[in-house]
């Protein structure tokens, strides 16, 4: 989606950084898993259908994402600022857990009035819902 989804790409405020961490921990997880068809598959498919994966998958970067920052764009409340730890146990790494938290003030109003709007929707489907009482 991050590459082929144009829609997508407007989730982030700043897709190019956020294309190369997801291409260089590509690589990583290349590195670690060779043998893999599905990641050959993967990586295959998307140098042939975009230009920018390909640039960025030849330069060879990797990298690890277990903490940073997401800068976001959601289509209802606008820019956020989310930061991020991900937590990967050494007996199961494949297994993990991906923490986000809003990483400032303004952040915290956009998501809170995102749940407001989320409720919202839902009391409304319910109470019209032609199964309801």
């Amino acid at each position: 989606m991050l590459f082929l989804d144009p829609d997508f790409r407007g989730t982030f405020q700043d897709w190019d950084a956020e294309a190369r961490k997801y291409v260089a921990y590509l690589r990583l997880l290349s590195g670690k898993h060779p043998d893999d068809p599905h990641l050959t598959e993967l990586v295959g498919e998307l140098c042939m259908r975009d230009e920018g994966f390909a640039a960025m998958w030849a330069s060879g970067r990797v990298g690890e994402c277990t903490a940073g920052t997401k800068r976001l764009r959601h289509p209802l409340i606008g820019d956020l600022t989310v930061d991020f730890h991900l937590w990967v146990q050494s007996d199961t790494p494949d297994h993990r857990i991906e923490v986000y938290t809003p990483a400032d003030q303004a952040s915290a109003d956009a998501l809170a009035l995102l749940d407001v709007l989320h409720n919202d929707t839902i009391t409304v489907a319910e109470s019209t819902s032609p199964l309801s009482c």
